[in-house]
């Protein structure tokens, strides 16, 4: 399981990484997240969409 998580996160941008551990703490935390909140435009790739 640590080998495929490490892949994982070696394969993102920092960006996503950062992006990715703020979705976690929010949802260890038992906080609503909100796509919209969540993720800034800046953060989301062209086109893509929650």
């Amino acid at each position: 399981m640590a080998a495929a998580e490490n892949e994982v996160l070696a394969a993102l941008e920092p960006t996503e990484r950062e992006t990715l551990y703020g979705l976690l703490r929010r949802a260890a935390t038992g906080t609503v997240v909100d796509c919209t909140e969540a993720i800034s435009d800046e953060a989301r790739p062209a086109g893509d969409t929650c």
